[in-house]
């Protein structure tokens, strides 16, 4: 796949599937704005992607950081054309464990950032990428989350949720529709 100077936001991507993304992105013509809660991995993937990426420290639960990467890659390389969504959290941890029923805190906080960050960044993103073209958004999730694994509930309810088609209806049929692919992390 070839990016040629479209500019793409990756939320996770300072490292792992998101770093990965990062980097194939800028490796095929393209420019990335990195969206990470870890300032060190971030800005060492930036300074080693040179000038065709951005670090932008993000929260994605976070509307004015989220907006702040998207103004960011406007500044930078003219436009926003895609978003991917690779951040995201998960504690292995029963419903009831040992100790009992686990904290409805720790599920929060996964929903907060794997469903509610999620569509913070389309939604931001969508705005941003309704003023041009190509307009693609993409959310991942990990291969444990689809399927019955007794300690994915957070994981799973935080991204299989996401899926459904998100484009404005003025921007024609979407152009996909499930998955297309498997990325095993």
């Amino acid at each position: 796949m070839r990016f040629d100077g479209n500019t793409v936001l990756v939320t996770g991507g300072a490292s792992g599937l998101g770093g990965a993304t990062t980097e194939a992105i800028v490796q095929n013509g393209g420019n990335a704005v990195i969206l990470d809660v870890n300032e060190a991995a971030g800005n060492a993937l930036a300074s080693k992607l040179g000038n065709k990426a951005r670090f932008v420290k993000t929260d994605v639960t976070s509307d004015a950081d989220v907006q702040r990467a998207v103004d960011t890659a406007v500044q930078a390389f003219g436009a926003v054309h895609g978003a991917v969504n690779a951040a995201g959290i998960g504690v292995a941890e029963r419903v009831v464990g040992k100790e009992g029923p686990q904290p409805l805190a720790n599920f929060t906080k996964v929903i907060q950032i794997n469903l509610i960050g999620t569509f913070n960044v389309i939604r931001l993103a969508a705005a941003a990428m309704a003023k041009n073209e190509p307009n693609e958004a993409v959310s991942s999730t990990s291969t444990p989350a689809s399927r019955n694994a007794p300690c994915m509930a957070r994981i799973t309810s935080g991204r299989v949720t996401t899926s459904s088609s998100l484009q404005p209806s003025n921007w024609g049929p979407p152009k996909s529709s499930g998955p297309r692919s498997w990325v095993c992390t």
